[in-house]
This record gives C-alpha cells, sequence and structure tokens, in this order.
C-alpha cells in the first residue's frame, strides 16, 4: 500500500558511505512510500533534511529501518534508534532558488 509518508527508527550508516548523504531503505520500505533507488525523500527529526534513496544490504532486507550517515543524522537533529518520517520529496522542493 502506497503511502504518504513512513516513520523508521534510524540506524548508523556504514563507513564508507558517510558524506554521500544516503538512506538506505529495505525494497519493503520503499515499496510503502512509492520510492526507487536514486529518489529524493525528505526526513524529518526534529528539522528536515534530504537524502538520496538506496537498496539496503542483504542483512537488512527485512528489517524497518532508514541507515543514515551521522551528517544527515545532524541535519535532520535526530539519534540513533530515534523515529524520523520520510516522506517522498519532489527534486524541485530542494532546487536553489532563481537568480533575478
Amino acid at each position: 500500500m502506497l503511502e504518504k509518508s513512513i516513520e523508521l527508527p534510524v540506524a548508523d550508516s556504514f563507513k564508507n558511505e558517510i558524506g554521500y548523504g544516503r538512506a538506505r531503505l529495505s525494497s519493503k520500505a520503499m515499496k510503502r512510500l512509492g520510492v526507487h533507488r536514486g529518489d529524493l525523500v525528505s526526513i524529518t527529526g526534529e528539522e528536515t533534511t534530504a537524502a538520496r534513496v538506496w537498496h539496503s544490504r542483504s542483512y537488512d532486507k527485512d528489517r524497518d529501518i532508514v541507515r543514515i550517515d551521522q551528517v544527515s543524522r545532524q541535519n535532520a537533529k535526530t539519534r540513533l534508534n530515534y523515529h524520523v518520517k520520510l516522506l517522498q520529496s519532489l527534486p524541485q522542493l530542494y532546487a536553489s532558488q532563481p537568480q533575478p
């Protein structure tokens, strides 16, 4: 079932992915949200940030978590194991404002 937003607990990203702005989700979570690899999602804790959707690794495939790095967690003002709200985002929402 396609949902406008989902809430998932935060898990740590992999060390080699710090700074890439990825949000790793299970296939089940991606279907629920209606997103595919490479799509943008907004991640809301106390604040909101954006990340690119990436597939979870095989050992996480049945876990309902979102793996994001420390930079994304700081931007969303959230912590490990806290729940965040994920929402499918349109790229134009994050585009820079046109110059006059």
